[in-house]
């Protein structure tokens, strides 16, 4: 599975740079969270069969 995400931050150049330095950052590690959670979960659920 292939998580895409798109950033678009008011406020021009300032926004761009708040994006870039913290909001990007934060929205890849939980991406990458979520992704360990679901196969997780789905490897759980084969086992309980």
């Amino acid at each position: 599975m292939t998580d895409r995400m798109s950033i678009h931050a008011p406020l021009g150049p300032l926004g761009a740079m708040v994006t870039r330095l913290l909001l990007a950052p934060y929205l890849s590690r939980l991406l990458r969270q979520r992704a360990i959670h679901i196969k997780r979960l789905a490897e759980n659920v084969d086992r309980r069969r």
